[in-house]
């Protein structure tokens, strides 16, 4: 089991390792094209990240958190897991694709709001802002005027100081 705080790098892309289950928290996988990294996709509680190790031994994304993590290796032949756990994994991933590729559309304040609600029950860390711009699509300086809008309207609580912020209240989002 490993312990990683927000920011942090869990993974490089190209480098060997071996798959993870994240107990704990949210991670960004990132992408490299024409030698910049570009936001490719999310993990959160329960999800497994770095499967494709299982092929050539090498991870495909770099892994960084976006939330403090708590990360257990993962074999998929333990004797703990069986097929149906297995295809469980599975199913979460293509469901973790279908949510984050929701965060991409909508309106701001649906987007962040979608966001942080997929991190967990309040209280919880509040991501970079340029993490929740990443993922969300949007510019950081939307970002920063939304999530003040979301405090205002009591949709959110924020508390802390700008670098440490939680957020201790969160309204659930209404289902469009």
């Amino acid at each position: 089991m490993i312990h990683v705080v927000r920011g942090d790098t869990i993974f490089l892309a190209g480098k060997p390792g071996h798959a993870w289950r994240l107990s704990e928290g949210c991670v960004r996988l990132d992408r490299k094209t024409y030698h910049e990294a570009s936001w490719a996709g999310l993990a959160i509680a329960g999800d497994i990240i770095g499967m494709e190790t299982l092929i050539d031994s090498l991870y495909t994304y770099t892994a960084s958190a976006v939330t403090s993590c708590t990360l257990c290796a993962w074999a998929p032949r333990a004797p703990s897991m069986t097929d149906a756990r297995l295809t469980h994994a599975l199913i979460r991933s293509e469901q973790r694709m279908a949510e984050t590729l929701a965060l991409r559309v909508g309106r701001a304040q649906d987007r962040i709001h979608r966001f942080l609600h997929l991190l967990g029950c309040a209280p919880l860390e509040l991501p970079k802002l340029q993490d929740i711009a990443d993922i969300t699509g949007l510019t950081l300086a939307t970002v920063s005027r939304t999530l003040t809008a979301m405090s205002l309207a009591g949709i959110l609580r924020l508390e802390g100081r700008q670098r440490a912020q939680r957020i201790t209240h969160i309204q659930r989002p209404m289902i469009n």
